[in-house]
């Protein structure tokens, strides 16, 4: 009923956004959820400019890690990694995610550059999550990490590694201006990770309002793009 009630609300918004012959169909109120950093540094941005685009939209930004209810929490837009489970909802791709190792040109410095997955059991590693240990999948190789520091916070560990406290495994969207700037070097850059899908989720509705059909355009052509985050990593030395 709750889903039903949506698709009326939103046809009844249309036919009057249509009678007001106002010029924009793209307005109303987008909610939009996102994995908070990506969703500060590339989704924020992105929202921005799509506001300046469309004045009479008001957008709504929930950052979070964890895996929203859209109907429990209103959401009308999640981008979201990995695969998607629920058939009640719409799944569309819109790019790549590989994960990189990094590290500050300060800590290669001082304690050296490894030249095989198997070295990183001899430096400090950053680690995202709680967990006592973790596998990095390199290549070929899987090596079991055993934390110098872990946080359940991506960008405390984007951070420590910033300030050479450690090696981390990031993804190619959160580092790629640091690694371009030589704040960052591309650590073990022969040794490729498995890409992880970045998708954007919306209802499975027969009517979709048209800011939510116009932003999720928007997005995939603005993510799809060959723009900074987008890096090539190839031209990137390991030491910065």
């Amino acid at each position: 009923m709750y889903e039903k009630a949506l698709s009326i609300l939103d046809e009844l918004e249309s036919l009057e956004r249509t009678l007001r012959l106002s010029g924009s169909s793209v307005s109303g109120q987008l909610r939009v959820t996102a994995p908070v950093s990506f969703g500060r540094r590339r989704i924020a941005p992105l929202l921005a400019q799509f506001s300046s685009l469309h004045p009479q939209l008001r957008i709504q930004l929930h950052l979070t890690d964890h895996v929203l209810d859209m109907v429990d929490s209103g959401v009308d837009v999640a981008i979201r990694y990995g695969a998607l489970d629920d058939s009640s909802y719409v799944s569309r791709s819109l790019a790549p995610s590989h994960r990189v190792l990094c590290a500050s040109p300060n800590y290669i410095s001082a304690c050296g550059k490894p030249e095989s997955p198997q070295d990183l059991l001899n430096h400090r590693c950053l680690v995202i999550g709680m967990q006592p240990f973790a596998d990095w999948r390199l290549g070929e190789e899987v090596v079991r990490i055993t934390p110098s520091f872990c946080a359940n916070d991506g960008d405390v560990i984007h951070q420590m590694a910033l300030e050479g406290h450690g090696i981390a495994l990031k993804s190619i969207w959160d580092v790629a201006d640091d690694l371009r700037a030589g704040k960052l070097c591309h650590v073990l850059p022969q040794f490729q990770t498995p890409a992880t899908p970045l998708h954007v989720v919306y209802a499975h509705r027969h009517y979709l309002a048209p800011r939510i059909r116009a932003f999720t355009d928007y997005l995939i052509e603005n993510l799809r793009r060959p723009d900074p985050p987008a890096v090539n990593l190839e031209h990137i030395s390991p030491e910065g």
